[in-house]
């Protein structure tokens, strides 16, 4: 129980990055947030898949939201998400979406549950302003927010590749890597 591991409330409102998302029950959506007062967490936004749902548009990947949490059962229950940042320029440049995807990956699978860390949510919101700016982001700026990313973690600087290094961390092969050089070679 993610939620009884971080500071214990009935009800909160924090800024958060929408990190994944994935459909559960028949109208709801498993969302992994990475929040700016409790670190990564998941939650449940409930009928957010109904057509109807006010919620549901403000969930998509890569934005920022100010949510409302409330205790459930097992998970938080998102009580309301506004999206205040939908990062549109991400959304229709191919590179920016698989780095951005690369990045959430990453985080998802290296980072854990209910551990509040700024300098990583300062990090995230770093390199996502960058892939929404209207330059993206190159070769060189991508492999330093790998570096960046690194560091933040706490494992310093790296001699070995930095993928290398990211996949070791995930304890498996970040799939949206070999998406991103797929993409890149289109690309060119």
């Amino acid at each position: 129980m993610i939620w009884k591991h971080c500071r214990w409330v009935k009800k909160m409102r924090t800024l958060a990055i929408v990190i994944k998302r994935q459909p559960t029950n028949e109208y709801d959506l498993l969302v992994t947030l990475y929040t700016q007062e409790l670190g990564k967490l998941t939650a449940i936004a409930k009928s957010a898949l109904k057509p109807s749902s006010t919620q549901g548009s403000h969930l998509d990947s890569y934005n920022l939201i100010d949510v409302e949490l409330v205790d459930g059962k097992s998970w938080p229950i998102m009580a309301g998400a506004q999206c205040l940042d939908g990062r549109r320029h991400i959304k229709s440049s191919l590179s920016s979406l698989a780095i951005a995807g690369f990045f959430t990956e990453a985080i998802h699978k290296i980072v854990f549950d209910g551990q509040r860390d700024d300098e990583l949510w300062d990090f995230l919101n770093n390199v996502f302003d960058s892939l929404n700016g209207p330059k993206g982001c190159d070769d060189a700026t991508f492999a330093g927010f790998q570096r960046e990313l690194i560091t933040v973690l706490g494992h310093g600087a790296q001699k070995e590749n930095l993928q290398a290094t990211l996949d070791r961390l995930a304890n498996a092969r970040l799939a949206s890597g070999s998406l991103l050089r797929r993409v890149r070679v289109v690309l060119q």
